[in-house]
């Protein structure tokens, strides 16, 4: 999978995640988000060893941390849309 395929994936996925934690009113604040997302990053460059794949081991730690920033901000645009209706 090259990079802008996994771009795209990752936004189908976060979109997917967003709404379903929308749907089930699921609490998401921004030190949370952060957490996660360091975590993600942590866990997947550290933990799974994807340093050792270069660029595209870095690339897909910060995909990992990107993803829970992501979910946050969509669904914070979910909450936000809903209020102002």
């Amino acid at each position: 999978m090259d990079f802008t395929q996994s771009i795209a994936e990752l936004d189908r996925q976060t979109n997917e995640d967003a709404q379903k934690s929308f749907r089930e009113g699921c609490k998401n604040g921004g030190f949370l988000a952060a957490k996660r997302m360091v975590g993600g990053f942590w866990r997947t460059y550290y933990s799974e060893k994807a340093f050792r794949e270069g660029v595209p081991g870095l690339f897909r730690a910060v995909n990992a941390g990107m993803f829970h920033f992501l979910v946050y901000a969509k669904q914070w645009e979910l909450e936000r849309a809903a209020r102002n209706h």
